[in-house]
């Protein structure tokens, strides 16, 4: 798991390459993505994530493993950005009492990447809450 890249290039032609490392970064933000459509409850959103998730290299075990919370299913910091989205998603991001699971977080992830990890929950969250308004009407 890393923070935000910038991945700068002109991209004329575009290569498998490109493709490739453009990849390898969705997939862990893909499955922080569908963690947080679940804690939202938006079926509409999980639905697409799960799909893009998908395509961007995760698999139907992982999705799974998502769906349960299996931990064992995942890398340690993988599991552990996926478990930090869904606390701040589920506290509506109130600000976080230090604990034995703040620091293992401190430790296995940079502030840089608990940030990131945070602020696509956040994005998340909105869209969800807009997605499941409009379904409501």
């Amino acid at each position: 798991m890393r923070g935000i890249a910038v991945y700068p290039g002109s991209f004329d032609p575009i290569t498998k390459g490109h493709t490739a490392i453009l990849h390898s970064g969705l997939v862990a933000f893909e499955k922080i993505i569908v963690a947080v459509a679940q804690v939202n409850a938006c079926t509409m959103c999980e639905h697409a994530h799960t799909r893009m998730a998908l395509e961007a290299g995760v698999s139907d075990a992982e999705l799974a493993a998502l769906e349960n919370m299996d931990e064992t299913a995942f890398d340690r910091r993988t599991w552990l950005a996926i478990a930090h989205a869904r606390e701040r998603t589920r506290a509506n991001f109130a600000p976080v009492v230090k604990d034995a699971s703040r620091e293992a977080l401190a430790e296995a992830l940079s502030t840089q990447t608990r940030s990131d990890v945070g602020d696509v929950a956040r994005v998340m969250t909105v869209a969800n809450r807009i997605a499941n308004t409009l379904n409501a009407l």
